[in-house]
């Protein structure tokens, strides 16, 4: 009873149908999808359907993530398809560069149901006009503004269709139909310049015009003050790590102390990729149409998303190992212009000393990296050198999320004489996986972050995620304020913060001298709470 809106189920047997007309010579097809994904499950339902009466066999495979999506394309064109059609599956349509670039080398033409995917090079591109859509979701808003109960607009499937076609992406023994060409709002034809024309289409379905026909004229009712012109803040973090959890807790915190209060003189919104690059790519596409003031990545893969995609907003980042490994910059202060932030930096001479303090005569340290993650790559190095010229030897496994506890057992198991775990996004989502393993292996580990206490850590050396935090809300003001990002600086706090856990400690026969004890906090495994 409070819920309105309509489908837009994508026109995949006109794109099928003008295919055929283009390449009736056309008997396979292939296509990836994910079972998760309803909207994937209606598309190649529609496949299906279409194929059977054009004579042509459906190839399918599946892909829950981009990686996937990349694999399952390799398979279908060692199957020998002719085509490739990339329907509305929210990890393929992520993957879409790759899957058409890899469809290209091999020489298949890709047809999808996403008019701009022509510029990527697919041939026909037959789907929802979301622009329309935009448009008529409006419609129905303002219906439910001025009066009207949502129960009483009526749910329909309503596609306003956009085409766009790539003449290079056509394949061998491929016609140009002049009729489709007729129905095209743009076409590419190399060397010559893209051909635009506009493209009259219905915005609004019927039902709802005639709804918006019967509302008394604008005019007759009292006019509603303009709504003020506040900031939109779009936050996004690849993952809730821990580590984001303290470096977002003290973001709010400061935008607190600035006067910010969302809903009231902004609106902020939080977005989470759960550790998935698909879903990644789709929170920045959704981020880019909405053209929010400011955009605010927390974790180095959600930034290296946003500079990639987003260059006509201003960006402040949180949480970053290195702004330069990320893309945004040559160095702190030579970077793109409409990016700046906060870093996240480590400690590591304090942390080899505190290590040598702890362990005599150290020697093989371990540590767990995400080779997907470019943060991870860059502090593994780093970390790698600065134990080298300590004359400690770095053991370092990598892993991928799903792997992480084969690789903190193999780690655990090559005569580490401690785990001294560098933070990225998936040691910090499963740190307590790694404690495990070292537990067994009767070794203590060390962290780089204050999240990792409650997780087991015996001994952290960390930067003050909170204060990493309010220092990007401060710069996000600052930007906000009328100052350019591209004048301001990457920040890179230095505050350590020496955490320890006395029990574990005596678990592993660890005594610290007095004066550097003294400098340590001291909390409990399982809440990080200070004693």
């Amino acid at each position: 009873a409070n819920v309105a809106g309509f489908g837009t189920l994508q026109p995949a047997e006109i794109l099928l149908g003008a295919m055929h007309d283009a390449a009736p010579h056309i008997k396979t097809i292939g296509c990836v999808w994910n079972p998760a994904e309803p909207n994937a499950e209606a598309s190649v339902k529609l496949g299906r359907q279409a194929c059977a009466k054009l004579g042509i066999e459906l190839l399918e495979a599946n892909g829950a993530n981009v990686s996937e999506v990349s694999t399952a394309t390799d398979v279908l064109l060692s199957r020998g398809i002719e085509c490739f059609w990339i329907l509305a599956d929210t990890n393929v349509i992520a993957a879409a560069p790759t899957v058409v670039d890899r469809c290209r080398k091999a020489g298949v033409p890709v047809i999808t149901n996403f008019p701009a995917m022509a510029k990527l090079g697919a041939a026909i591109n037959f789907g929802a006009d979301y622009r329309a859509m935009g448009i008529s979701t409006g419609a129905i808003a303002e219906l439910i503004l001025r009066g009207t109960r949502p129960q009483d607009i009526p749910c329909e499937n309503f596609v306003p269709v956009g085409l766009q076609l790539n003449y290079d992406g056509f394949g061998i023994g491929w016609a140009q139909i002049p009729a489709l060409a007729k129905q095209a709002e743009m076409i590419y034809d190399e060397p010559a310049p893209p051909l635009t024309r506009a493209i009259e289409r219905p915005l609004i379905p019927e039902s709802v015009q005639a709804l918006l026909a019967a509302l008394p004229a604008a005019g007759s009712a009292a006019k509603t003050p303009a709504a003020p012109n506040i900031p939109t803040i779009a936050v996004l973090t690849y993952n809730r790590t821990p580590n984001f959890e303290e470096s977002y807790r003290g973001f709010l915190a400061e935008l607190a102390v600035l006067g910010y209060v969302d809903g009231k003189n902004c609106h902020l919104s939080l977005r989470d990729a759960q550790l998935d690059i698909g879903t990644l790519g789709t929170i920045i596409a959704a981020i880019a149409e909405e053209k929010p003031d400011i955009v605010v990545p927390f974790t180095t893969p959600a930034l290296q998303a946003v500079v990639r995609r987003i260059t006509d907003r201003p960006v402040v980042f949180c949480m970053i190992a290195s702004g330069v490994a990320a893309g945004a910059g040559k160095s702190n202060t030579d970077h793109l212009p409409n990016v700046t932030g906060a870093l996240i930096t480590f400690d590591w001479e304090y942390m080899i000393r505190v290590g040598k303090a702890a362990i005599p005569n150290l020697r093989r340290v371990g540590t767990v990296f995400a080779p997907g993650e470019v943060n991870s790559v860059f502090s593994r190095a780093e970390w790698e050198k600065a134990l080298a010229a300590a004359g400690i030897e770095l053991v370092s496994v990598a892993d991928r999320p799903t792997e992480l506890p084969e690789a903190a057992e193999g780690l655990a198991t090559q005569g580490v004489q401690a785990i001294m775990q560098i933070s990225d996004s998936s040691s910090s989502t499963g740190f307590g996986t790694i404690v495990k393993a070292a537990d067994r292996a009767d070794i203590p580990v060390f962290a780089f972050a204050p999240g990792a206490m409650k997780s087991g850590a015996t001994i952290a050396v960390s930067r003050d995620f909170e204060e990493v935090g309010r220092i990007s809300a401060r710069l996000m003001d600052k930007v906000l304020r009328g100052e350019s990002p591209g004048n301001l600086p990457f920040a890179d706090p230095q505050e350590t913060v020496f955490l320890v856990n006395t029990e574990r400690m005596k678990q592993f026969g660890i005594v610290l001298p007095k004066d550097m004890l003294d400098t340590a906090r001291a909390v409990t495994e399982g809440d990080g709470a200070s004693k």
